[in-house]
């Protein structure tokens, strides 16, 4: 632990805590992230059964003008109820995601909180015997517990995102298998790009799946390797990047209109 009252101990206290933040507002982004693939998703599917069941004309017609002639139509009762139902039980679990978030954020500060409680006071010994009243030695274990159990909660939400992107890719992917020739390219180039980002999506969080196993969560660790630093930012923040590109590639094709 460092002492606090220097300009490096502040600075380290600030850059600790923006950690956390950015952290946590990157764990918002992936809850809304994944309710708007499965509202695209959702959409998608729809779209390809609704037109799997009009008449010839009517697919001619979508074919080659899809945003304007769907717009026609517009949501019947089945449709909001069915979305009613999805956008409940989405709720509903990203209520249950931002509770982790939540979790991981107050528990992170709590155990940096008692790191700078506990931090050092320069004496010869290097540690105080006790610090407000309470032994050092304690305020270790506290701190300790704290971040592992913060580490806990952030591999919980990493695999509770992990399962729902599994779960995407199975709707994403029952929608390229119902693609069929009454649907127009622009609905194919939809239906593919959100694929594309369904898979990016799947590789950034099968990678943070791989880093809480090997790293974050054995007590025994020493820390992710050198390469780790260099290899994270491609398969978490440009992976991340690129999948929200396709998404806005998507609701910005002519099949979802301008």
């Amino acid at each position: 632990m460092v002492r606090g009252d220097d300009g490096f101990g502040s600075l380290l206290k600030a850059s600790n805590y923006l950690s956390l933040i950015s952290g946590f507002f990157e764990q918002l982004a992936t809850i809304y992230t994944l309710g708007a693939m499965l509202e695209i998703g959702l959409d998608l599917l729809y779209m390809q059964k609704t037109v799997r069941g009009y008449s010839g004309e009517f697919k001619d017609n979508f074919r080659e003008n899809a945003h304007t002639t769907w717009a026609s139509i517009g949501d019947n009762s089945d449709q909001r109820d069915h979305k009613r139902m999805a956008r409940l039980a989405a709720t509903v679990v990203g209520l249950f995601l931002l509770v982790l978030a939540v979790a991981v954020l107050c528990k992170a500060c709590d155990g940096y909180a008692l790191y700078n409680q506990g931090s050092l006071n320069g004496s010869e010994t290097g540690v105080e015997a006790n610090v407000d009243g309470l032994d050092f030695a304690v305020i270790v274990d506290r701190y300790i517990a704290a971040i592992h159990t913060a580490r806990e909660l952030t591999a919980s939400f990493d695999f509770c995102v992990w399962i729902l992107v599994l779960l995407l890719m199975g709707l994403v992917c029952s929608i390229v298998n119902q693609a069929r020739l009454e649907i127009n390219n622009s609905s194919l180039n939809a239906t593919f790009l959100l694929l594309a980002a369904t898979l990016l999506c799947l590789a950034r969080f099968t990678w943070h799946l791989f880093y809480n196993i090997m790293w974050l969560l054995p007590s025994s660790s020493s820390g992710a390797p050198i390469w780790f630093d260099a290899v994270d930012p491609v398969l978490n923040a440009w992976l991340f990047f690129v999948a929200l590109v396709l998404l806005h590639a998507v609701v910005t094709s002519p099949i979802c209109g301008p």
